[in-house]
């Protein structure tokens, strides 16, 4: 008899010593990770296209269940762990996180009273550079697949993950919307802790496909439409850079400041474009 209770799918792509940072929070050699071993099951679904990934988890973590994804994004790989899982639940995180050494109990905590839970976002340190980036969540509200569960049958019922996004950004605030509109809560639990550390700002480049998968977004939920681009672009950029931006560049020493000023400049002239096509 299938007795576990969750699945912990874990998408990754080239990064294997982050990943093992990863699969190292999520032993299940003791009973200190809060919930028994056998309770639980960690997917790795690899679209690496080296073996390299393949390798390091067969030589280091045999209690993994390694899959090869099916290389068509972030959305469609964790769809396709999500489809190995035997768990009543789906645990998601990412291959760049540390999951606290309660994560999993603190959500089973909650299980017998929700469909889907999601957890407490935070970093490994204060920031220290102007373009360092992590998806900070410690009030709720955001159900990013960094630090979510989902029951088997909801997330089945939902459709998943959307594979239609033309970039790989964006696809858990599609999921969160399709549950909201479906009027199942979302409780936060804040003991659910995964740790993201700061990254890179990845440039302009990644701003643009982001900006493509909000389009798209906006495609499928017109009502999240803002009255008008130019004003919601303009707000964006001049909020940040006061709020943010400015401020911030003396703490910082200026590390960083090309980045982040180009990031406001970028939605800037975002609004400059609205404005032309008065949208």
């Amino acid at each position: 008899m299938n007795n576990i209770l969750f699945s912990v799918v874990i998408p990754t792509y080239e990064r294997p010593e982050m990943l093992r940072l990863t699969l190292d929070c999520l032993r299940n050699d003791t009973q200190s990770y809060g919930i028994e071993g056998n309770k639980y099951e960690v997917i790795v679904t690899d679209d690496s296209r080296s073996e390299e990934t393949a390798n390091m988890v067969e030589s280091y973590y045999p209690w993994v269940k390694y899959t090869k994804g099916p290389q068509k994004g972030p959305a469609a790989n964790r769809n396709h762990g999500a489809d190995q899982a035997q768990g009543e639940w789906i645990a998601f995180t990412d291959d760049d996180c540390l999951p606290d050494a309660h994560w999993l109990q603190a959500f089973a905590n909650q299980t017998n009273h929700a469909e889907v839970l999601e957890g407490k976002t935070i970093t490994d340190r204060p920031r220290l550079r102007l373009d360092e980036e992590s998806p900070v969540n410690e009030t709720g509200g955001y159900l990013w697949s960094c630090n979510m569960a989902t029951h088997r049958e909801l997330f089945q019922n939902m459709g998943g993950f959307n594979e239609g996004f033309p970039y790989p950004a964006i696809e858990d605030v599609e999921l969160n919307e399709k549950i909201k509109k479906a009027q199942i809560p979302i409780p936060f639990c804040k003991e659910a802790i995964v740790v993201h550390p700061w990254r890179r700002s990845k440039g302009i480049t990644h701003l643009k496909q982001e900006l493509s998968s909000w389009y798209y977004l906006l495609g499928l939920y017109p009502e999240l439409r803002p009255p008008s681009l130019t004003r919601y672009f303009f707000h964006r950029s001049f909020r940040t850079f006061i709020k943010v931006t400015f401020p911030r560049l003396f703490k910082y020493r200026f590390k960083g400041a090309g980045t982040a000023l180009g990031a406001d400049a970028f939605y800037f002239w975002q609004g400059i474009r609205a404005l032309f096509r008065k949208e």
